[in-house]
């Protein structure tokens, strides 16, 4: 699928907007974000890699193990393991916005960098997901399109090349 993210940035007073693509796969996910970074964000099943290839720059790489305990795995969770969603977000709110719902979390932990979360959905799809930061009071907004389903995507795709 194909996402656009709007990020509003408090302290400057300005949006940034950027997009990119996600494939999901047995558990794996893999965000491309096309920026001037040509960030890559992919999760294997037990870690998140997060990798940058800015044009004519070494290819730069970050490992993050999950099972970490700390402020990250609660944003992680929501993003590559849902099964722990419920463990970090209290469900607050539900209401309707045409044939979509809106639903409304908060984090269970108050130490969190996350103020809020909501996300639309009509049936079982996820249209769109808003995220407000604590610390700064950004506010990310995303949006998703072109979903499809049943796609045959290689296991060799969410394997991260360390080179």
């Amino acid at each position: 699928m194909s996402f656009k993210k709007e990020t509003h940035l408090e302290l400057l007073k300005k949006k940034k907007v950027s997009e990119g693509e996600i494939f999901l796969s047995n558990g794996r996910v893999l965000l491309k974000v096309k920026d001037h970074l040509n960030t890559q964000i992919l999760f294997d099943g037990n870690h998140l890699w997060y990798i940058r290839l800015p044009s004519e720059e070494k290819k730069q790489i970050v490992k993050v193990d999950l099972e970490t305990k700390g402020k990250n795995n609660m944003l992680i969770s929501f993003l590559f393991k849902p099964d722990l969603f419920l463990q970090n977000f209290r469900f607050l709110s539900s209401r309707f916005k045409g044939r979509s719902r809106i639903l409304n979390f908060e984090p269970k932990n108050s130490e969190s960098e996350i103020q809020f979360f909501s996300v639309k959905v009509e049936g079982n799809l996820i249209l769109a997901a808003w995220l407000r930061w604590k610390n700064l009071g950004n506010e990310e907004k995303y949006r998703f399109f072109n979903i499809r389903f049943n796609q045959d995507i290689p296991i060799s795709y969410f394997q991260i090349d360390t080179k």
